[in-house]
């Protein structure tokens, strides 16, 4: 399938023909390739399509039809095939070529990949549905290199044969086949057992690829192979080598140059910057500058790299923090290549003896970027380095569970089963997964595959409730601990900020001891603060912690036969009577007592405690049954931990079930007191001094469905986070590195100062940390790269009804003239979801008639499989909300216009945005101006961000919002742009116009 934005991994079989007939290698199938106008099978248009007859793997006949879609033809389209929009003007109406396709194919198997993306409801829409089973090659990727993270067709191309698509229809199909070549090749190369049993479960599925695989199907039904999984980088196969690099997974912990290269030896202890041994052929001491320069060793190894000026001052920096114990602060602007700048002195100074660099970041794509990019070049600069990305305990998978589950799969209990996919199915998808990975981190499945197996993956992996620790008999089998051992012995260790904080407030860290920590794209520190060091009591969770006890297969229910003395049977009885009182209390403080005082309104699902609520008589009555609520869960907390010790002595010491229930039970008391402590601190006098210490709020989030007990919440959060954040993270460091594009907002210290106490660093300074403030400009010149035009005539956003409708349409006749004067190549920043909604259903229509295609942000797809397809469509436009305001990184022609429909401000209702305002103002601080206009600010400083990611990169920004210009505070966001960008005002009738003039001159 080719479309105007290339694949979106498929999502299954579903729907699709197939299952009951086996395709054979050797028989006669055909190989389909339809290139549309777009992504959406109910709107894009055939443009070209053809068919393959294949015989034992080789082609016999073709049939190829050039197709006259009735609407334009996307240029980029034009530009990456070579063909002209005439050529497809002489072509066939659509059902007139795909019945001529469907003739052609008769009711042999097609293949196709994606094809439930786009061939066949595409097919089907025409009323050209295949004769044959319509199959999805997307699937015997999965089996056979499952190692990849994306299977799109422009992916395996590039990974397995170093190709790229062709956007022609004949020329696809036949990339198609020899990358089904590859993967019969691949295959071979996974060990015979692991081949026999994933073609036994694809026997059991009555899969259509049972017959597509070389090998004989195991006797032994569903094994656990736990003896085959690869727990040594060097037992991957040469396959997985081949493509490792490109396929960006793989080993968790990596030796960056081989074994017997010579490391690094110390080097001179000195001010400014220390000498390092350099690893490779030449050795030599060369120093960090000269290493980062036009004509040192990163420039040899990577023929893009540039001598920037301020990537040099920031490594000197750096360097010199680390060394002499200091906590520094850079802001450094796109482009400056900030990653390598923390790196370079951080290796150093770990090889010195200073124990390991840990690395915090907030995005996935920059851990992967670090990983899989910039680690590998310095090892390859610097010699032998190990360094490892540690994530928490729910990303990777438990071979115990999986091995229970491999058991009642060859029971005939089809258990577990969350997914689109028959349980053999999915074994024999994970299967293939297990044999090839080495860090057993559930991320590297295919991200189309994790949607198709559901719910099963989270089952499947490692929960604290469930780790059996040295009692289980897979712990020498163990991806949780092999993680946390290759992490303590490596020099530098990236996880995200969640798990370094979740670790700064553990009795139980997973991360070795370290002194040195670099914290990247820090501007998010307070945000994933509040969230890891607030209290939550979840209704649904509790009801599930309650099942867990003392439900039928609960910890409660197997003790019931252990030979208890008259004490232990009282206890026993004491805690199901808890545990039955519990349950109804809670759905009755929730549901009866807190949602008729807090009940979100028709849109909203978060509402706040304010201090004024919780002093009306009302609340007293919630307070009083909350409070009475936790007294019962620390009274069952206690029960269950006094049960479970005198259990562990009952029990007998070899059963793993046993061990199993008591570890649950262990778990179970921690989250009784947990919920407890959430409901106390919730329900707090606010008579008490340190009522005001936290923010409170309610979530009730509508589902779909209709659970019992329903989605209903309570939340509380510190009002500041920088107090923890200096006494369990900062208090234990020796130096710390603190950087991002946008931590400056016009004001005091040169700017940082809302910064530095939103994440502690005041609390840190006052203590005697030393503290150092570095910003450097972006080197990109903004004044040649970039025109932002900012529109003076618009009216001001409206808040609501049929005004904020009216509005939305006239933004929309904006956002069209602009995005047909750039050409699409549009990303659109919005606030709302509601915004997008209603901005999407104006210009759809509109746009594909242009032959533009226009995508949204919602909530039923993943943000990173729609950035992947507004990278590849160059002529899409994308209508986004706060995710995409920063993060996004989309260099070259596939971006050239951000358009900002408003300032970004956060929603005033936002429970922890308005209390900490709140906070502010009664502190005489003023909340508007210290805190909640920084922080629009800081977003906005990141969706000007979005647009040049080179030194090539050009476009246009434009403002529709007119507080940018009328306001007061607007010139707070001018003076925040980057050095060298201008405003030009315009009026909405000559924007078109000008935007046009930008891309023609």
């Amino acid at each position: 399938m080719h479309d105007g934005s290339m694949s979106f991994q498929g999502l299954g079989a579903a729907g699709l023909k197939g299952g009951g007939s086996v395709l054979q290698w050797e028989e006669d199938f055909f190989v389909l390739e339809i290139v549309a106008t777009g992504p959406d099978p109910d709107t894009a248009m055939p443009l070209e399509a053809a068919a393959l007859r294949v015989s034992s793997g080789s082609e016999r006949d073709s049939l190829s039809v050039l197709i006259n879609p009735g609407v334009k033809v996307p240029d980029h389209l034009l530009e990456m095939n070579g063909r002209s929009a005439h050529e497809y003007a002489q072509g066939f109406p659509p059902p007139e070529a795909l019945e001529r396709l469907r003739a052609f194919m008769g009711d042999r198997p097609v293949l196709a990949h994606g094809a439930e993306e786009m061939e066949g409801p595409l097919l089907e829409r025409f009323g050209r549905p295949p004769g044959g089973d319509l199959l999805d090659t997307l699937e015997p990727a999965w089996l056979a290199v499952p190692y990849l993270r994306d299977h799109s067709l422009p992916s395996l191309a590039a990974s397995l044969l170093a190709e790229t698509p062709s956007w022609k229809a004949l020329e696809d199909a036949r990339l198609l086949l020899r990358i089904l070549h590859r993967l019969r090749d691949a295959w071979e190369e996974m060990p015979r057992r692991a081949r026999g049993a994933v073609l036994s479960a694809l026997e059991e599925a009555r899969s259509p690829w049972r017959g597509f695989f070389a090998g004989e199907a195991a006797r032994a039904p569903f094994p656990d192979l736990t003896e085959s999984v690869a727990w040594d980088t060097a037992t991957s196969s040469r396959s997985e080598a081949r493509v490792r690099e490109s396929s960006a997974t793989g080993t968790r912990r990596r030796r960056g140059a081989d074994a017997g290269e010579p490391g690094c030896a110390s080097g001179e202890r000195r001010r400014g910057h220390a000498a390092f041994q350099a690893g490779g052929t030449t050795g030599g001491t060369v120093s960090v500058p000269e290493l980062l320069s036009a004509r040192g060793r990163l420039a040899a190894l990577r023929p893009d790299h540039e001598s920037r000026p301020q990537q040099v001052e920031m490594a000197t920096a750096v360097e010199s923090a680390l060394e002499e114990g200091a906590f520094l602060v850079v802001e450094a602007g796109t482009g400056v290549g900030k990653s390598l700048a923390y790196l370079l002195p951080g290796v150093l100074r770990a090889r010195r003896g200073g124990g390991p660099l840990v690395v915090s970041t907030y995005t996935r794509s920059l851990q992967d970027q670090l990983f899989h990019r910039d680690l590998p070049l310095l090892a390859r600069a610097m010699g032998a380095m190990d360094y490892a990305l540690l994530k928490g305990r729910g990303n990777y998978l438990c071979m115990r569970k999986w091995a229970e589950w491999c058991a009642a799969l060859s029971r005939g209990e089809a258990v577990l089963r969350f997914g689109d996919l028959v349980p053999a199915l999915s074994y024999a998808f994970l299967a293939s997964w297990l044999l090839r990975t080495s860090s057993g981190d559930l991320e590297e499945i295919s991200l189309g595959l994790r949607r198709r197996l559901g719910e099963l993956v989270r089952e499947l992996a490692s929960a604290p409730e469930d780790c059996l620790r040295p009692r289980c008999r897979l712990a020498s089998r163990c991806f949780v601990e092999r993680a946390r051992a290759l992490a303590a012995a490596s020099e530098v260790v990236v996880v995200n900020h969640a798990l370094l904080l979740t670790q700064a407030s553990s009795s139980n860290p997973v991360l070795p001891d370290f002194r040195y920590l670099v914290v990247d794209e820090a501007h998010h520190l307070e945000d994933v603060a509040t969230e890891a060091f607030s209290l939550t009591f979840d209704l649904a969770d509790n009801a599930r912690l309650l099942e867990d006890l003392a439900g039928g297969r609960g910890a409660l229910s197997r003790w019931k036969g252990l030979a208890w003395d008259a004490h232990g049977r009282g206890m026993l009885a004491e805690a199901y009577e808890a545990a039955e009182k519990a349950g109804p209390q809670a759905e009755e403080l929730c549901l009866g007592a807190i949602h008729p005082l807090l009940a979100a309104g028709e849109r909203e699902e978060r509402r706040r405690l304010d201090e004024e609520t919780a002093r009306r008589p009302a609340w007293e009555e919630a307070r009083g049954k909350g409070l009475a609520l936790s007294v019962l869960l620390r009274r069952l907390a206690r029960l269950t931990a006094e049960l479970t010790e005198r259990a562990a002595s009952l029990e007998n010491k070899d059963d793993e079930e046993a061990a199993r229930h008591l570890r649950r039970a262990e778990v179970l008391c921690e989250r009784l007191n947990e919920a407890a402590e959430a409901l106390e601190v919730f329900m707090r006098d606010p008579g008490e001094e340190d009522f005001r210490r936290h923010l409170r709020w309610v979530e009730s989030p509508r589902a779909r469905a209709r659970p019992s007990p329903p989605p209903f919440r309570l939340r509380s959060a510190p009002v500041e986070v920088g107090g923890e954040l200096a006494s369990l993270l900062f208090a234990g460091l020796e130096a710390c590195v603190l950087t991002s594009a946008t931590l400056r907002v016009p004001g005091a210290r040169d700017g940082f100062s809302f910064f530095l106490r939103r994440s502690g660093l005041e609390r840190a300074e006052e203590s005697g940390a030393e503290l150092r403030l570095l910003a450097l400009d972006s080197p990109f010149d903004y004044s040649r790269q970039v025109r932002l035009f900012a529109v003076n005539d618009l009216p001001e956003p409206a808040a609501g009804g049929k005004a904020f409708r009216d509005y939305m349409r006239g933004v929309a006749e904006v956002v069209e003239e602009v995005v047909t004067a750039s050409g699409g190549k549009a990303l659109v920043l919005l606030t709302s979801h509601q915004q997008v909604e209603l901005l999407h259903r104006e210009l759809r229509p509109r746009l594909e008639e242009r032959g533009l295609c226009c995508l949204r942000q919602d909530r039923g797809t993943p943000n990173s499989l729609l950035l992947e397809r507004f990278r590849d469509d160059r002529d899409s436009v994308l209508l986004a909300t706060e995710a995409f305001w920063e993060g996004v990184d989309v260099p070259g022609a596939s971006l050239s216009a951000v358009i900002m429909v408003k300032l970004p401000f956060r929603h005033p209702g936002e429970p922890v945005v308005a209390g900490r305002v709140e906070h502010y103002d009664r502190s005489g601080i003023g909340g508007w101006n210290f805190y909640y206009l920084p922080l629009a600010v800081t977003l906005f400083r990141q969706g000007v961000g979005r647009l040049v990611r080179r030194s090539t990169d050009r476009g246009v920004i434009v403002v529709l919002d007119p507080r940018f210009l009328t306001r007061s505070y607007g010139g707070l966001f001018r003076r925040a742009l980057p050095k060298g960008m201008r405003v030009e005002r315009i009026s909405r009738h000559r924007l078109g116009c000008a935007v046009r003039e930008c891309f023609s001159s």
